[in-house]
């Protein structure tokens, strides 16, 4: 099973491949092509206490609104400044993917 931003599919394993270091992916690609500190797409973790969201949480950054970053968070959408956010490794990302289905 592979979870998609837009749907989750239910694929053999020989229909997928790991994409290798000199692919980037679609958000890493947006990233360069932008002076933002974090592209539209990708996967962030907000490392400050927020009342509506946990530290730790992962969301999708939306884009930039009046100098924030506006970021898709499960428990609520965001404007927060760049330093209250990371790039979410994939450890992270997994842990809030195991989170979400318990």
């Amino acid at each position: 099973e592979v979870d998609f931003p837009e749907v989750v599919l239910e694929v053999e394993a020989r229909e997928i491949e790991l994409a290798s270091s000199d692919q980037e992916a679609p958000a890493a690609a947006n990233k360069e092509a932008s002076k933002e500190p974090f592209a539209v797409g990708e996967k962030v973790v907000l490392t400050e206490e927020d009342e509506d969201v946990a530290p730790g949480s992962v969301g999708i950054v939306l884009g930039y609104v009046d100098g924030f970053v506006e970021v898709d968070f499960p428990e609520a959408i965001l404007e927060v400044e760049a330093g209250e956010i990371k790039t979410a490794s994939s450890e992270e990302m997994l842990a809030a993917e195991a989170a979400a289905k318990a």
